[in-house]
């Protein structure tokens, strides 16, 4: 499945979809820049397994100043009024969402497995699609890796 055109329009579409939907924020844009200081510190990274005809990974990365204003935003809340289980639910939440929307993008019958926290792995399969936002200069990187059988 490489470099597939039409499978990263309608990734970037569901993206910008979910983004908007659950985030409550269109997309500023589709680099990874930062606009604050301290983007190279601390980062998560979680993860969700698509499985089935098509089998890979949708990975999210992002400083820990994403990761807070996501939740934020998420909860509808201010971003000092954020917890670290606020945090953590809310990078799962958008990886189960992200997940299951692009799994339907996907060839074949596919089933999604539980999201986790994870650091990045060396060997994710090959990388299918990549995606830069951004949330008020806080970027967020997504990817999609494809499992060889």
């Amino acid at each position: 499945m490489q470099d597939n055109p039409e499978l990263s329009r309608t990734i970037e579409t569901l993206v910008a979809h979910v983004w908007n939907e659950v985030i409550g924020h269109g997309l500023r844009d589709r680099h990874r820049q930062c606009a604050h200081g301290g983007c190279d510190g601390p980062s998560h990274h979680v993860a969700i397994g698509i499985d089935g005809d098509w089998s890979g990974d949708v990975q999210l990365d992002c400083p820990a100043g994403t990761a807070r204003e996501l939740a934020a935003s998420f909860f509808r809340r201010p971003v000092d009024q954020i917890t670290a289980d606020d945090i953590e639910a809310t990078l799962l939440e958008l990886a189960n969402i992200l997940g299951g929307n692009l799994k339907s993008a996907l060839p074949g019958k596919n089933h999604l497995l539980l999201p986790r926290l994870a650091p990045v792995a060396a060997d994710c399969g090959q990388l299918v699609h990549e995606q830069g936002v951004t949330l008020s200069g806080w970027p967020l990187q997504l990817r999609l890796f494809e499992r060889s059988k």
